[in-house]
């Protein structure tokens, strides 16, 4: 089904004939990695985390030994945006309703947020920079969150950027194999709730 939901669609049905990029992965209890927007690679191989970004990814994970192809990914923004325009909040919330959808369907065990606009997306409370490194809880979702460093800004070209990311994912595994969960987490749910709409979940 197309969505209409922001102005977005338009360009990318333009350019790319295209409408909500979806995720990848079908295993179930497996991490999912979420990242920020769809980017012309992405929107270009009909998938996620296609390019640069999938790469610095894939090699973070060789590197603590966990096969790429165990888990799921997908972003947060699920239409191309045009060139140069910023992310805006109510982008972030309207298209939130896809992530959601995508989180109850394929039901991961932990989440990786990538970056801080995936960081918004699922609802991390915290500020992004003291909330990397941390497993964070969410009204959004009840599976775990780990947020990390945006992969699409100096990891991609500074090798110091790409160690710190790496070591913030082998972090995050760390504890995901200890079965983890945040400090602030109150209720062990049992099943997995997504809210249904952004209002219920402020």
């Amino acid at each position: 089904m197309t969505c209409t939901l922001c102005h977005n669609y338009q360009y990318y049905a333009e350019t790319c004939g295209k409408n909500k990029l979806g995720g990848i992965g079908t295993q179930v209890g497996a991490v999912l990695f979420v990242g920020g927007q769809v980017t012309g690679e992405d929107a270009a191989a009909g998938y996620p985390f296609a390019g640069q970004e999938g790469q610095a990814l894939n090699h973070a994970l060789q590197r603590i030994g966990v096969p790429f192809a165990a888990h799921c990914y997908t972003k947060a923004l699920k239409c191309l945006k045009e060139p140069n325009q910023k992310i805006k909040a109510p982008e972030i919330k309207k298209c939130s309703v896809h992530l959601d959808a995508e989180i109850n369907t394929m039901r991961p065990r932990y989440i990786v947020a990538i970056g801080n606009v995936a960081t918004k997306a699922l609802g991390v409370a915290e500020h992004y920079a003291a909330a990397q490194g941390n497993l964070h809880v969410s009204l959004r979702t009840s599976v775990p969150i780990f947020v990390t460093m945006d992969i699409r800004e100096e990891a991609l070209t500074s090798q110091t950027m790409f160690d710190k990311f790496c070591a913030q994912i082998q972090q995050g595994f760390e504890l995901f194999k200890k079965g983890a969960v945040p400090n602030e987490r109150k209720i062990i749910y049992q099943d997995y709730y997504v809210c249904k709409t952004a209002a219920e979940a402020e």
